[in-house]
């Protein structure tokens, strides 16, 4: 009688038991994992809608601390209980031409209805006011001004249960009530000055965030097509991005809120592309060691385990290095740079969660069948052959094992382009990183000639802006002085000289002194139009 060796195996039933608990255990981490993004999604969308609610677009959240007229502005608060952030509503006559005095008497009584203006939480405007509203017409009598003091610190406040900005909602309500009454008067209006500028700057933003954000959806969706050509898998890649940026709202909105980091228009908008352009790079770079995987392992967990692990270490070094560097621009003076770094910084790291969390859960979704998602390029169970090696049977002869099905198609010996170009580079290591480097220093030679003159207020704006709009008339028929001085601070024992030496500059049409005990109760020191609105240093 023949011997046979005896081979210790599991029993079928126990072997069966343990793989229904582990295909049981994913399944339900693989469904907290989508209900917790979903939970995410959802929370975080409403944010990304409402972040403009907690931006800062006045000139202190772009210049430095150590900036000249950012330290005057401070010191001006010493002369005054409250600041002033004038919403200046201008006028002229339609096609030109002196005011009549009807056309007087209507923006006067503009200017009476402008304090009993309702607001979203039921209370008036007055209660936000520092000062009166009158209209002041011009000296040549074919414009009219009324200037509306909002009280600085109330302007930022959110009211209503849009939770919109008070100084947003002012802006339109004032155009609004022009628009209603002056034009039967034959009066052309315009609503600018600091608050108008505010307004419309937090409007441009929130558009061009719109509209950033569908192109970069869209040109990465072209792109995940062609190189895909799969018809789900780029919706999963750009699914993660999405998901990703609504973490990262969900996170930026309350610290802003809060006052623990600042959020300007320019920074929401590169929040955005950010976290778009670094979800989809570690996505690709996740799925490419997956679909490599999946031609080594027969189940998609086993071969999504492996491509996670050989993934991780990589894209956790570039998410590193990326927020090391922004977290640099910390030490910048410039507001608008050092308030980028954090913000930034939270959307790679929320881009990294996505792409580590999310996306390998949606890969998974359908279990033994979730090759099926790279269709109809779908990767195959290609073992190598010492991975097909047979086992003995518990009666001697041998069978298929695991990986036993090497009569499919095995994998390809033939290298990709990445991998001979990889190839190429560690070749001529030296050559490669020499040429490089001189490359780059060769591109840094240019820096010096980098002449950054800055952008004005109204250069920002790439289409017509009523607030714009608005100044090139203001200038036209008002002194720019007498609507927004120029306020010097020094001290008191040399406040006639400095006084005096303003006045002989080229273009100043006078200057007046002011003490901190005369300027009690009043607005911001020398900041409105004439009539003594008060206005912003």
């Amino acid at each position: 009688m023949p011997w046979s060796p005896a081979v210790t195996s599991s029993p079928p039933r126990l072997r069966d038991r343990s793989r229904r608990r582990g295909a049981v255990g994913r399944a339900v981490a693989v469904v907290l994992v989508l209900l917790v993004w979903l939970a995410i999604g959802g929370a975080g969308g409403m944010a990304q809608g409402t972040l403009s609610q907690v931006q800062e677009n006045d000139q202190a959240a772009f210049l430095p601390a150590s900036a000249e007229s950012t330290r005057a502005d401070a010191a001006a608060r010493a002369f005054t209980d409250s600041t002033t952030l004038p919403a200046l509503l201008v006028a002229t006559a339609q096609g030109g031409g002196t005011l009549s005095p009807d056309q007087l008497a209507a923006a006067q009584s503009v200017a009476a209805a402008v304090p009993d203006l309702a607001l979203p939480d039921g209370t008036r405007l007055a209660d936000a006011l520092t000062g009166p509203v009158v209209a002041v017409p011009a000296e040549d009598g074919e414009a009219v001004l009324v200037p509306v003091p909002l009280d600085s610190t109330k302007a930022n406040e959110l009211v209503g249960p849009e939770e919109d900005r008070l100084v947003n909602v002012v802006v339109d309500d004032l155009r609004a009530l022009a628009g209603e009454q002056l034009p039967a008067a034959g009066l052309e209006t315009w609503v600018t000055g600091p608050a108008g500028f505010v307004a419309d700057l937090v409007a441009a933003f929130g558009g061009i965030d719109g509209i950033l954000l569908g192109v970069a959806l869209v040109v990465v969706l072209v792109i995940l097509v062609v190189v895909y050509r799969s018809p789900s898998l780029p919706f999963a890649v750009l699914l993660t991005s999405v998901f990703g940026l609504c973490l990262a709202a969900l996170v930026v909105k309350p610290l802003a809120g809060a006052g623990v980091l600042q959020l300007n228009g320019q920074g929401q908008g590169i929040l955005s592309i950010l976290v778009i352009g670094a979800a989809t790079d570690y996505s690709l770079l996740l799925v490419a060691r997956y679909r490599e995987e999946l031609t080594r392992y027969e189940h998609p967990a086993a071969a999504m385990r492996a491509a996670w692990r050989a993934t991780l270490e990589p894209i956790l070094a570039s998410a590193g290095t990326v927020i090391a560097g922004l977290l640099c621009l910390l030490l910048s003076d410039l507001g608008s740079n050092s308030s980028l770094g954090p913000v930034a910084a939270i959307g790679i790291a929320s881009a990294v969660l996505a792409a580590l969390t999310l996306l390998p859960a949606m890969l998974l979704v359908a279990g033994r069948r979730s090759r099926y998602v790279f269709w109809p390029r779908i990767p195959r169970y290609a073992p190598a052959a010492d991975d097909a090696a047979p086992v003995a049977a518990d009666d001697g002869a041998p069978v298929a094992g695991d990986r036993a099905t090497s009569t499919r198609a095995r994998r390809s010996d033939r290298p990709g382009l990445w991998q001979r170009l990889s190839g190429f580079v560690a070749r001529h290591d030296r050559p490669v990183w020499v040429i490089t480097a001189l490359v780059l220093v060769g591109l840094a030679a240019f820096v010096p000639t980098l002449r950054a003159q800055g952008t004005s207020d109204t250069d920002i704006f790439l289409t017509d802006v009523e607030a714009v709009a608005g100044e090139e008339v203001l200038a036209r028929h008002f002194d720019v002085g007498q609507v927004q001085p120029v306020v010097v601070i020094t001290d008191e024992a040399t406040g006639e000289r400095v006084r005096d030496a303003a006045a002989g500059v080229d273009g100043v049409i006078g200057a007046t002194l002011l003490t901190d005990q005369a300027a009690q109760g009043g607005g911001a020191p020398g900041g409105g139009a004439p009539g003594g609105s008060g206005g912003r240093p």
